[in-house]
């Protein structure tokens, strides 16, 4: 599954937007802290600590 999104920077964070059916089908919740690198071009998302 490859779904592409734009990094929106807000001071000095970035949002990100993950459609809903991708949060449902890994487990994730509303209020759920994930953080996220870019690697190789991909972008890795990690629930719940920091990678």
């Amino acid at each position: 599954m490859r779904v592409s999104r734009k990094l929106r920077r807000q001071g000095s964070s970035y949002v990100i937007t993950i459609p809903v059916d991708i949060v449902g089908l890994l487990g994730w919740e509303a209020g759920d802290s994930i953080f996220f690198k870019l690697e190789g071009g991909k972008l890795i998302l990690e629930k719940g600590g920091e990678i």
